[in-house]
């Protein structure tokens, strides 16, 4: 058994009493002076929510390009974001690899070092090869970065766009025009293997990946995508990794608590391994976390 690779969402910056995306979502939201109820931030999902705000600044005189704002305004919200002790344990784990959804670097702060960015091919937009180096780890930032505002990705069309890129990129390749008429490809395609990946995209394919602190939100398609693609090709050819999703499910939260269920009973049928954590007074978040990282360390490298 090979060491995993980790898919890091906001569950890992909560840890340390970080900022959640209602809270962002309703700052923002203030802004743009929308009086929406509060049940409406634990219904509508985060991507449809940005859009109301979208559509609430266009209609807003005074401001000019309005996602560009958006945008910087939520970097500079997190810029300073700090780390905490979870974020330093990620460097003893023996992994090399960690993807994120997370825009800000509190991962790369974890390391004491100095960190820079490490990609294989510039994107101005979209993050198919957006990696930082810090450490021994290379992050990957599948979502966008704060130093690259307009890479932030949030909204439907955004989204849209990155999932189209994601699937040129493993079924056709992407155009030339995507980058400097250079024609970028995965490595699964072709069945070139023992080439080394450049993409996150084909990190998450072709290895064990352990999904952790991210919810899944069925809004979240790229990511379902993604991971219905593997799941298909896993049946097909055994070169393709597993994935193993770590649920955590609170007691004492009926609505939370079943919500999550059906996705783990989704994630199940479709093929996923899933790792369920009961949170409660005498389990926390920060014991469960404990836990899987103990277990990574005792996997040999």
């Amino acid at each position: 058994m090979a060491k995993p690779v980790l898919f890091l969402g906001n569950g890992i910056n909560r840890l340390g009493g970080g900022y959640n995306w209602q809270d962002t979502l309703q700052n923002l939201s203030q802004d743009a002076g929308i009086t929406a109820p509060n049940h409406l931030f634990n219904k509508v999902p985060n991507t449809v929510f940005f859009e109301i705000i979208y559509a609430a600044f266009l209609q807003k005189k005074g401001i000019k390009h309005e996602e560009r704002y958006l945008k910087e305004s939520i970097s500079e919200k997190l810029a300073e974001f700090p780390e905490n002790k979870y974020h330093r344990g990620l460097y003893d784990l023996g992994i090399t690899n960690i993807l994120t959804t997370n825009y800000d670097y509190a991962i790369e702060k974890g390391s004491q070092e100095i960190f820079d960015s490490a990609n294989a091919y510039t994107e101005t937009r979209y993050s198919l090869f957006r990696r930082t180096k810090a450490g021994n780890l290379s992050i990957w930032h599948t979502h966008g970065e704060i130093n690259k505002s307009n890479t932030i990705m949030l909204g439907f069309d955004h989204y849209a766009g990155s999932l189209q890129k994601m699937r040129s990129f493993i079924t056709t390749g992407l155009s030339k025009r995507y980058h400097k008429k250079v024609a970028l490809e995965s490595v699964t395609r072709k069945n070139r293997y023992s080439q080394t990946p450049f993409s996150w995209v084909d990190i998450f394919l072709l290895n064990d990946v352990y999904i952790l602190g991210f919810g899944m939100d069925f809004s979240e398609i790229d990511i379902w995508w993604l991971t219905i693609y593997k799941q298909r090709m896993r049946e097909k050819n055994k070169r393709f990794g597993t994935t193993t999703y770590h649920s955590f499910i609170h007691q004492e939260n009926a609505d939370k608590k079943e919500l999550e269920e059906t996705k783990i009973e989704v994630l199940r049928s479709l093929g996923v391994t899933v790792k369920k954590h009961t949170i409660n007074t005498n389990h926390t978040y920060s014991d469960a976390y404990d836990q899987i990282f103990d277990q990574i360390k005792s996997i040999p490298a």
